[in-house]
């Protein structure tokens, strides 16, 4: 599980791959939804798919293992929100006829919550300048596979709506700045590497989002068959219950939550802005340039870069250091100032 974790965070290029042991199992009755051919009608509802077995092209049975090379996976696929929505249809299809979770507030009785750390809401600029140089294209590339792979169309709208209680998205919010909320994603996403206090800063806010998401949002009404089932009848415990828990839908109508809070967390968690100074940018950069040296080196000793040989680098390292490290400051100093993390 360790090493799971770590792979999750195993930034390409930047911070090393991890070997993960897995189960042939694990592939070996792996399903997907293939479309039926003949769109058969069952109990008044279209079977238009079903969900089939796909074997892998190898000799591996279920009990056989292997070993995968392991990176950050976020840059192909950040929110497999359909492996959750399937299994959570799949679970009782009966109240899922349409291949589809019920979703208005009296009947929902399952949902897949989005944790997305970094909602993108900037807005596209038509009249934008497109930079043709070839290189910045190439690097643009890399943001623009990490944007499509966190789109998802359906999964947005639905979200959003307030009268839809099977789909919920948890984002950071702080203050007015929404967009820049996290401290850790100053600096492309990397913030976190600059400070522990952004790191502290940020799982304080985590904690803080998810108090108010229990508190307000993840709720149903008494009569839904979720909360109904554990609810005493109507009467002075009910109502009491109603009291001590209130919440409301959008209507206006009493909700209870789903998880209430309960003694110390009913307190408002409380996160204090942070900031970094100049000066402690300047004591990081020696170690920022000297793991973009070991990174260099590693990969002309792996012969990723053969063409490039070690004692040329070395040579350049001592030539061009000062100017990349002018660079790598003005950067993060840039940086931190437009997400407003910087404290002159």
């Amino acid at each position: 599980m360790q090493e799971a974790a770590k792979a999750t965070g195993a930034f390409p290029l930047m911070l090393a791959p991890r070997h993960l042991k897995r189960g042939a199992g694990e592939y070996n009755a792996r399903e997907f939804n293939v479309s039926n051919e003949d769109h058969s009608v069952v109990d008044g509802a279209c079977v238009c798919s079903e969900d089939k077995p796909q074997r892998p092209h190898w000799d591996l049975r279920d009990g056989d293992s292997f070993e995968t090379f392991n990176v950050d996976g976020g840059v192909t696929n950040n929110s497999p929100f359909d492996c959750a929505h399937r299994a959570l249809v799949s679970f009782d299809n009966a109240n899922a006829p349409q291949g589809h979770a019920p979703r208005d507030a009296k009947n929902a009785d399952r949902a897949v919550i989005t944790i997305a750390p970094f909602p993108v809401d900037d807005a596209f600029d038509p009249q934008y300048k497109p930079d043709t140089d070839l290189l910045k294209i190439g690097a643009k590339l890399f943001d623009v596979a990490v944007a499509q792979s966190r789109f998802q169309g359906e999964n947005i709208h639905l979200a959003q709506q307030d009268d839809v209680f099977s789909r919920f998205a948890i984002a950071p919010i702080a203050g007015k700045n929404e967009a820049k909320a996290l401290a850790c994603g100053t600096l492309n996403a990397f913030g976190g590497f600059l400070s522990q206090a952004f790191r502290a800063h940020d799982y304080q806010l985590g904690r803080r989002n998810c108090q108010q998401f229990l508190r307000a949002y993840f709720v149903l009404p008494p009569d839904n068959p979720v909360m109904a089932s554990a609810l005493p009848p109507a009467g002075p415990q009910r109502d009491a219950l109603l009291r001590n828990f209130p919440a409301q839908l959008p209507d206006g109508s009493p909700a209870l939550p789903l998880i209430p809070l309960l003694g110390p967390l009913t307190q408002e968690i409380r996160v204090d802005p942070v900031q970094m100074r100049p000066p402690e940018v300047e004591r990081l950069l020696p170690m920022v340039s000297a793991r973009i040296k070991l990174v260099v080196t590693r990969m002309i000793e792996q012969r990723h870069i053969g063409w490039l040989p070690k004692e040329a680098f070395d040579v350049a390292w001592l030539l061009m250091h000062g100017q990349i490290q002018e660079r790598l400051r003005t950067h993060i100093l840039d940086s931190l100032a437009k997400d407003g993390f910087l404290r002159e």
